[in-house]
């Protein structure tokens, strides 16, 4: 009788300790590196907004969701001038961002950012990219 109670125990126990652990399947959010490139400029006249065609890309996995925005910044007698796109749903392969209206006719810096949110995919953010606004 003390072994079965014993056994009986043990069972639960065991049930128990499944029952509450639980299991993870995919990995942890913001664990896949990625990488954010601008593939394409169209220069914008000043007071025009810049178009970019953007790519986010992850090694062995294909990038098919997250946010993307577009951050340019300039330099005007001392002082930084940004301007920020909006974030715009990223929904894999090389898609056409429209960024913030550039209205100062100077060379501008862009970047392009990649944020992951809750999926898997880490933030990125893309090699600063000329713009010379006419």
């Amino acid at each position: 009788m003390k072994k079965m109670a014993l056994a009986l125990l043990a069972t639960i126990a065991v049930v128990l300790g499944l029952a509450v652990a639980p299991a993870q399947a995919a990995p942890y959010a913001g664990s896949v590196p990625t990488s954010t490139t601008i593939t394409a400029v169209n220069p914008p006249n000043a007071g025009q907004r810049v178009v970019v065609r953007a790519n986010v890309r992850a090694s062995g996995a294909r990038v098919t969701d997250g946010d993307v925005y577009l951050r340019c910044a300039t330099v005007r007698n001392g002082r930084t001038i940004v301007r920020l796109g909006s974030t715009v749903a990223y929904n894999g392969g090389t898609q056409r961002i429209v960024g913030p209206v550039l209205n100062l006719a100077r060379t501008w810096g862009c970047r392009l950012y990649y944020v992951g949110g809750s999926s898997v995919f880490a933030n990125s953010s893309s090699d600063r990219v000329a713009v010379r606004v006419r």
